[in-house]
C-alpha cells in the first residue's frame, strides 16, 4: 500500500478523543487521580475535554474536635456542595459531544449512578471508570464500621454495584482486585481491567544507592491503616532497639497510632526517629532516598492481600531495597519477573520482620542488588509510561 493509501486510513484524532469527567480532588493527596489527568493531557495521540468540580481544595477533616453543631454544619456543607457538584458535571456531559470515550477519574460511583438513569442510547458509547477504592469494601469488609447485615450496608453495596454495571470498564489497581471486585458486585470479571497507579514521577525520582556496611536507615512511610500493620513494624523497633547500626524513620500517623505507640512504650527506642506530620511528594522522596531498606505492609487484613500500596511504588520508584509481606499480590508479582526485586516476610510477623531487617543490615552487597533489581522491576511492570499506554491504547481505545 502506498503512503498516501495508509494515511488515508489512519484514525483521525478526533476518533481519539476522551472526555474526562468527575467530581475529584486534583492534588498530591489524590495521586493516581492527578497524575493519571496529567498524563493523559500531555498525550499527543489523543484529544482530552475535561469536565470536572472539586469539592474542597485540600481534604476536609471531620475528626477535628468540634462542637456537636459545628459537626453537623460541617456535614451538610458536604453533602449540598457534593450534591450539586455531580449534577454540574452530569448536566454539562450529557450536553457535550465531543467524542464517544468517557473516562471517571475515581471517585466516580457518584457520577455513574447519575449515567445509570439515562437511556443507553444518551451515554457515551464507552465509559471507564476508576474503582481503587470501594465504599462497601472499605466501611464493611476491612474497617467494619457496618455489619454486612445492615440496611445501610446493603444500600451501599446496592449503589455501587449499579454504578459498576453502567461502565464498559472498570480499572482496578491489581489483578486479585480485579478479581474481588467482580465476586464482590456479582459482576463478569471481563468489566474490571487492571492497571499500574500514576504517581508523582517529577518528584519520586531514582537516585542510585551505595551501600555502607557500618550503619542501616530503615524507613517507613504510611498513614497508619490497619493494612499496613504498624504494630508489627513498631515490635521489630522494639526487637532490634540494642542494634545501633539500625535506625528506623517513621513518616505519618492515623488510625492504629495509639497501638503503636504503647508497643513502642512511653519513651521511644533512642534508634527510632517518628514524625508524624504528613510529607509532600518531594521530601518523601528525600526521605526515601537517605534509606538503606523500606517497609511495606504487615497487617493481618484481607484487603493486605489485594493490594501494591503507593509507598511500595515510590520505595520501587526511587530504587530501594523493599521488605514487605506476603501477600497473594507479592507473590503474582515476583512471579511475573525473574528478578529479585524485593524481599517478603509472612504477614503479621514482627519476629520474621526484624530478622530479615537484620539480615539485610549485615549484608549491603543484597541491599545494592535488592536496589537495583526495585528499580528495573518498576520501570517494567510499573512505571507511567506504562500505566498510561494501558490507559489511552488497552482501556479507553481498544
Amino acid at each position: 500500500m502506498s503512503e498516501a493509501g495508509r494515511a488515508s486510513t489512519a484514525k483521525p484524532l478526533f476518533d481519539r478523543s476522551v472526555t474526562v469527567l468527575g467530581v475529584y480532588q486534583y492534588s498530591d493527596a489524590y495521586p493516581n487521580t492527578k497524575y493519571s489527568i496529567e498524563l493523559l493531557r500531555r498525550s499527543k495521540e489523543i484529544s482530552v475535554h475535561e469536565i470536572s468540580k472539586c469539592l474542597f481544595s485540600t481534604r476536609p477533616n471531620f475528626a477535628q474536635k468540634k462542637s456537636l453543631a459545628r459537626k453537623i454544619s460541617g456535614w451538610s456543607f458536604f453533602a449540598i456542595r457534593a450534591v450539586y457538584c455531580h449534577l454540574n458535571v452530569f448536566l454539562r456531559g450529557c450536553f457535550h459531544k465531543s467524542g464517544n470515550t468517557l473516562y471517571i477519574p475515581y471517585p466516580a460511583v457518584g457520577v455513574l449512578v447519575l449515567y445509570s438513569f439515562l437511556p443507553r442510547f444518551w451515554r457515551p458509547a464507552k465509559i471507564v471508570a476508576d474503582a481503587f477504592i470501594s465504599v462497601y469494601d472499605t466501611a464493611v469488609v476491612d474497617r467494619q464500621l457496618l455489619k454486612p447485615s445492615t440496611l445501610a450496608a446493603r444500600i451501599i453495596k446496592r449503589i455501587e454495584r449499579r454504578a459498576y454495571r453502567t461502565t464498559t470498564l472498570t480499572t482496578v489497581d491489581t489483578e486479585e482486585n480485579r478479581s474481588y471486585f467482580a465476586a464482590l458486585f456479582d459482576l463478569p470479571e471481563s468489566r474490571f481491567v487492571a492497571k499500574p497507579l500514576a504517581t508523582n514521577e517529577d518528584a519520586i525520582q531514582f537516585s542510585r544507592y551505595r551501600a555502607t556496611a557500618d550503619s542501616c536507615h530503615v524507613v517507613f512511610v504510611g498513614t497508619f491503616v490497619p493494612l499496613q500493620g504498624v504494630e508489627v513494624i513498631a515490635s521489630a523497633i522494639v526487637a532490634l532497639k540494642n542494634r545501633r547500626d539500625i535506625r528506623f524513620t517513621i513518616l505519618g500517623s492515623g488510625q492504629t497510632a495509639s497501638e503503636f505507640q504503647a508497643l513502642l512504650g512511653e519513651v521511644l527506642p533512642t534508634n527510632l526517629n517518628w514524625i508524624p506530620q504528613w510529607q509532600d511528594s518531594a521530601k518523601l522522596a528525600k526521605w526515601i532516598h537517605s534509606a538503606d531498606i523500606c517497609l511495606g505492609i504487615f497487617g493481618a487484613a484481607d484487603k493486605a492481600q489485594r493490594v501494591w500500596p503507593f509507598k511500595n511504588y515510590a520505595y520501587m520508584a526511587c530504587g530501594r531495597a523493599v521488605i514487605t509481606g506476603d501477600t497473594a499480590c507479592a507473590r503474582r508479582m515476583l512471579a511475573a519477573d525473574e528478578l529479585e526485586a524485593f524481599h517478603t516476610v509472612p504477614m503479621a510477623d514482627s519476629q520474621a520482620l526484624a530478622e530479615k531487617i537484620a539480615d539485610l543490615a549485615d549484608t549491603p552487597a543484597l541491599r545494592e542488588r535488592l536496589s537495583h533489581n526495585a528499580r528495573v522491576y518498576y520501570e517494567k511492570h510499573l512505571s507511567n509510561e506504562l500505566a498510561n499506554k494501558m490507559l489511552i491504547d488497552d482501556i479507553l481505545f481498544n
